[in-house]
């Protein structure tokens, strides 16, 4: 076997396993993407002062959504890995 054609499988093998690891993160990024053009296609059929209510309070509830999860992830011991297996 000649040295290109050992080179050339490893290279096929390591995008296959590359592929593998990032298959699922690609289709998560191409979902949220296909839901932000219908959340678009669905505002854009509103009157323009609905538009601007929610186009000025959806940030807000998006940082008050994030503040909630990032406290009750400061506030619980569940990211400690003894406490994964726990039963309640």
């Amino acid at each position: 076997m000649s040295i290109f054609k050992a080179v050339w499988q490893q290279l096929i093998g390591n995008m296959k396993r590359h592929f593998m690891e990032i298959f699922p993160i690609a289709v998560n990024v191409m979902m949220l993407a296909i839901g932000v053009t219908i959340y678009q296609l669905l505002y854009s059929q509103l009157s323009l002062n609905h538009y601007v209510a929610i186009s000025l309070v959806l940030p807000w509830i998006q940082a008050g959504g994030q503040l909630i999860a990032d406290l009750v992830a400061l506030f619980s011991d569940y990211d400690q890995p003894s406490n994964w297996c726990e039963k309640s």
